[in-house]
């Protein structure tokens, strides 16, 4: 979803192994777009959850979170940092 949306060159090579052609600017709008948010998912989850200590739902959890806010911030994003 997110390396389609910032048009990274994906490049299948093998059955095991794909390469990824990054730009500078495609790599800082996916930590951006996608890492932050995705870690903001577990804090969320962690925050969130009855004990507050540790996050309860995890990965699948953080990777939606990720996805779901990518979806209200994509035009934000492309309105300042795309040309």
């Amino acid at each position: 979803m997110i390396l389609g949306r910032l048009d990274v060159g994906v490049t299948p090579h093998d059955e095991d192994t794909t390469f990824l052609d990054w730009t500078k600017w495609q790599v800082r709008g996916f930590q951006l777009l996608h890492v932050l948010l995705h870690e903001l998912g577990h804090h969320h989850d962690q925050v969130t959850t009855a004990f507050q200590n540790r996050p309860a739902r995890g990965e699948a959890y953080a990777e939606e979170y990720a996805n779901r806010h990518l979806e209200a911030l994509w035009d934000a994003y492309c309105r300042h940092f795309v040309e």
